[in-house]
């Protein structure tokens, strides 16, 4: 057996479909790119097929498919969808004149497009306040730029997994208490805002209450917990980030201005104990909160060596259970040239967060020194 996928055209001559060997993870699954090919390749209006998986927007993984033909692409997830497991059915599916190829005739993925989740044609923007809330909701779980009201969550990328999170989101956000059948059975802004009573100019205030003594893991930190427990620490759900600065660094101001952004946000500081078996959040006071932030004198290193250090840095192996989920290292290449490494793992934060973090930072600096 060669690995190779074929089929028989109406021509009669086998056509290449790809590799049975294609092997990709996508949130946790592992799946057959093959095997995703082949069943699309077998619906009626398509040519031809191909199946990769990429990063969206938010730094999620996700399936694409490329087809040529006639078919429509709702259409085509819908019947997928009647073949394989939710998983395996494509985000989002793209409808090509014809498959990019290299001079060997193989697929050139580096040429497919990135998929488009929106007709900006058919954009229909929020009215009322809910709306406003769940099209946010959406857009970030999604990592797309924005979401009509009526784009359906799936049409979107959407699954399963990312369904959960959209309803936790909500629920939390809107003191709700709805099901993921509701999103199923109500996949866009308009149809599931009547369900939690969109008409109201604006949503009930979210009170704070008491933090309970025992505060469970989120869907996706669990995740992460377990996967964490089961392989041992890793280096593969960290986030670094490197900050070049130029120009007089006042170091104190800054490591007092680190302090300052974990001490405001309590998931920075946050470690998971496990009682009876059942893993917990335990945030940490501000004043015991090791961020790191020791100094390197790298004045004179070669740039292989600088870069080689901060990979180091970057592949910090945290231990959830006693250390807070953020390092810092400051690289000091000159009077007037230093690079902040911070690392922080996903149980923490997420791509969306860097941003807003960076921007805390400065503010915090900016405070301290004046």
């Amino acid at each position: 057996r060669t690995g190779d996928l074929v089929r028989w055209g109406s021509d009669g001559q086998l056509q290449y479909m790809g590799r049975a060997d294609e092997q990709v993870k996508v949130r946790g699954y592992r799946i057959e790119l093959g095997e995703v090919r082949a069943a699309l390749s077998e619906l009626d209006g398509v040519e031809h097929a191909a199946v990769i998986a990429r990063e969206d927007l938010a730094g999620e993984k996700r399936l694409v498919g490329y087809v040529t033909g006639a078919a429509d692409p709702a259409d085509i997830r819908a019947r997928l969808g009647r073949r394989l497991p939710t998983y395996m059915v494509p985000s989002a599916v793209v409808v090509l004149d014809a498959l990019p190829l290299t001079v060997n005739g193989k697929l050139d993925t580096r040429a497919l497009p990135a998929p488009e989740y929106q007709d900006a044609d058919r954009y229909r923007a929020p009215v009322s306040a809910i709306e406003e809330i769940l099209a946010g909701i959406y857009a970030q779980v999604l990592g797309v730029e924005r979401v009509g009201v009526d784009d359906s969550f799936f049409d979107l990328g959407g699954d399963s997994l990312s369904a959960m999170r959209v309803i936790a989101a909500v629920n939390t956000t809107l003191s709700k208490g709805i099901s993921v059948r509701a999103l199923f059975e109500a996949p866009t802004v308009a149809e599931l805002a009547p369900r939690l009573g969109g008409g109201a100019d604006r949503p009930s205030r979210v009170l704070a209450g008491p933090r309970p003594a025992a505060v469970p893991l989120s869907f996706g930190q669990s995740r992460l917990w377990f996967i964490d427990q089961l392989q041992g620490p890793s280096p593969m759900y960290n986030m670094p980030a490197a900050l070049r600065i130029r120009g007089r660094l006042d170091v104190p101001a800054l490591s007092a201005a680190l302090v300052d952004v974990v001490a405001r946000h309590e998931s920075l500081r946050t470690v998971f104990t496990v009682s009876e078996g059942i893993p917990h959040q335990v945030v940490i006071p501000a004043e015991r909160a090791a961020v790191g932030g020791d100094v390197i004198d790298a004045a004179g290193w070669s740039p292989a060596r600088i870069e080689e250090a901060m990979h180091a840095e970057a592949s910090y192996q945290f231990d959830l259970g006693s250390e807070i989920p953020i390092q810092t290292k400051l690289f000091r290449l000159g009077d007037d040239e230093h690079v902040l490494v911070a690392v922080v793992h996903h149980i923490a934060a997420d791509g969306w967060s860097l941003t807003p973090l960076v921007r805390d930072l400065g503010v915090a600096y900016a405070s301290r020194c004046a």
